[in-house]
């Protein structure tokens, strides 16, 4: 299923491996892939954040451990103003606890197939696209 959006994504992975190739592999389903930002450094993603993100868009965090969640919480409030998919690695058992600083609008695990993914990547563009309709006609729209 395509979808056609002017919505842009950015995507933060500090490993090319096979879990974010199965991140990736459904992001071209949703994004043209003009739209589609992907980041491996910190540096690099708090730039594109800044320079892409000033209206509506989506960010796909990938943290794998302690330390890169501590470097985001430095960027958190920059977050707070996008739909923000958190993916955490299985390993830390409290991580979910303080990846809420982030201000997700969704937390899942490294180790699975991401159909949640998937499906919230979908509600997060129908929302972004009726908050865009709502402001251009006038009109108010309840987006959950």
């Amino acid at each position: 299923m395509r979808i056609e959006n002017d919505i842009k994504l950015v995507l933060f992975s500090s490993k090319l491996d096979k879990n974010f190739e199965k991140i990736a592999n459904i992001i071209p389903d949703y994004f043209p892939k003009n739209k589609i930002f992907c980041c491996s450094n910190m540096s690099d993603f708090s730039n594109t954040l800044a320079d892409v993100l000033f209206g509506y868009g989506i960010v796909l965090i990938v943290i794998r451990d302690k330390n890169e969640l501590n470097n985001f919480y430095q960027i958190s409030e920059r977050l707070k103003d996008h739909s923000t998919i958190v993916i955490l690695s299985d390993d830390i058992d409290d991580m979910a606890q303080e990846a809420i600083r982030l201000y997700p609008r969704y937390t899942t695990f490294i180790k699975n197939e991401y159909n949640d993914v998937s499906q919230v990547l979908f509600k997060m563009i129908n929302n972004i696209e009726n908050k865009t309709k709502g402001e251009s006609n006038g009109r108010s729209y309840r987006c959950n």
